[in-house]
């Protein structure tokens, strides 16, 4: 991405099914195998909780039930369930996927590839667009937009 983007992290998530942003700089991430709260500056994992789908999905609505710093709070997720994050940020900045490519392009500009992954789960940006995420079945792409 341009030089504004820098990676913050990637993180190994095997069967990665769901992404969700949250309060603050946070992100629930679902895997087949439980949930994950993930700070967005750091790509740090603040919690884990290894428990299997259950009453904590509510497919029907796509949200999780947080946990650990998201406790009790139902966060919207995209992904296998469906729904879709932000493609756009207020200031220009558009995600696209085509098959299994993700470009992204700045306001006026040509679009760059950013990424190509067969099992693309979520693409998008986070609510204030200071973030921007790719997540697939094996992982997940934390970029950070600075100045």
């Amino acid at each position: 991405m341009s030089s504004q983007w820098k990676k913050v992290a990637y993180l190994a998530v095997g069967g990665l099914t769901e992404v969700g942003f949250a309060a603050g700089s946070l992100l629930l991430v679902v895997s087949h195998q439980g949930r994950g709260v993930v700070d967005l500056a750091s790509g740090e994992l603040l919690a884990r909780d290894r428990q299997e789908t259950g009453a904590w999905f509510g497919a029907a609505r796509r949200t999780v039930l947080g946990f650990g710093p998201l406790d009790g709070a139902w966060i919207s997720v995209c992904g296998l369930a469906g729904g879709r994050l932000p493609g756009a940020t207020a200031d220009g900045w558009q995600a696209r996927v085509s098959g299994e490519y993700v470009t992204v392009s700045a306001p006026g500009r040509q679009p760059l590839l950013v990424s190509e992954s067969e099992e693309i789960r979520a693409v998008g940006f986070s609510p204030d667009g200071t973030t921007f995420i790719i997540a697939t079945s094996p992982g997940l792409a934390i970029t950070q937009r600075h100045g």
